[in-house]
């Protein structure tokens, strides 16, 4: 009797892979590297070609600068179209100073704004005139470029930095206007600090002293619509620039102006009127040949002990 035959163990046929579908997965991968650096590529060579330096004018040349003193920042800025190639590009060019921490700088009451620097002799040449922070401290240059139709471009320019160091006190000395805002000097005309920072809010002129030496009266220019013509009131501030408030506030149709304080401490000041005589009111910029001018002379009398002068006279 033959032997009986045991089954085989069943035996799972694998399909072998496919050379083609294989290929196939190869040409895949390859296309997404390949368009992700055809993508990369591409925005490398439409991106603007930069150079970038700037540098600090102060007083002294060398060494730290006195919180508020003046100060000139001078920015190099040169950028070209895609590979460097074309004529150069003319961007809008702001600055703001910031801390190490990558804060802008307090300046005055606040924080540094963006300030608009001025193309200088070059197209790649942009100056800012201003004064250096009002704490002491470590920054440097931040840089926002703008351009129509482009995204904004921004740059840290963290060489060289500027080193602040507290103001030297002195008593006295000479306050004068300049750019728009007081500034305060000692008898020599060293130590120069900035008391007010007005930008768009406003301007500052005519300042003088007191004659106890304990505030600076002076005419501010009020903020004031492109459809209006701005208007003046006499205010005052101490001499470090603190505590500013007003003097003599403007009625409708009035501007104050050339404060001087008399020996007995009284403030004098000019209020010159102009009337739109359809509004009783200061006329508008197409309304100003129609406005009908006055002028008078107005006294504040002398302040109390510890407070401001009184009421016009």
């Amino acid at each position: 009797m033959p032997a009986q035959r045991k089954p085989a163990p069943a035996v799972t046929a694998v399909p072998a892979k496919s050379p083609r579908r294989t290929a196939g997965l190869i040409l895949i991968a390859l296309g997404a590297l390949l368009l992700a650096g055809v993508a990369a590529a591409a925005f490398l060579l439409t991106r603007p070609q930069t150079q970038i330096s700037g540098s600090f004018i102060t007083t002294p040349a060398q060494g730290p600068v006195e919180a508020a003193a003046p100060l000139s920042v001078e920015v190099n800025l040169d950028m070209r179209p895609a590979q460097g190639s074309g004529a150069r590009l003319a961007p809008i060019v702001n600055l703001q100073l910031r801390d190490a921490a990558g804060q802008p700088a307090p300046f005055g009451p606040g924080p540094m704004a963006y300030l608009p620097m001025n193309i200088s002799g070059k197209v790649t040449r942009w100056v800012a005139d201003l004064s250096a922070p009002t704490v002491p401290g470590t920054y440097h240059m931040h840089i926002l470029a703008r351009m129509a139709g482009q995204p904004d471009t921004e740059f840290d320019v963290r060489d060289p930095v500027l080193q602040v160091v507290a103001a030297t006190p002195f008593p006295g000395g000479l306050v004068y206007s300049r750019n728009g805002n007081l500034w305060r000097s000692d008898a020599q005309g060293a130590h120069a600090r900035r008391l007010t920072f007005y930008t768009d809010d406003g301007r500052a002129d005519s300042p003088v002293w007191s004659p106890d030496g304990k505030r600076i009266a002076y005419t501010r220019t009020l903020p004031a619509a492109s459809s209006d013509i701005p208007n003046t009131e006499i205010w005052s501030i101490d001499p470090d620039g603190g505590s500013p408030q007003v003097l003599a506030a403007r009625r409708p149709g009035e501007d104050l102006i050339t404060p001087a304080f008399g020996p007995d401490g009284a403030l004098y000041f000019t209020s010159d009127r102009t009337v739109d005589p359809d509004t009783n009111a200061t006329p508008t910029m197409d309304r100003l040949t129609a406005g009908v001018e006055s002028w008078s002379v107005e006294r504040l009398a002398p302040a109390a002990p510890d407070g401001p002068p009184g009421c016009p006279t």
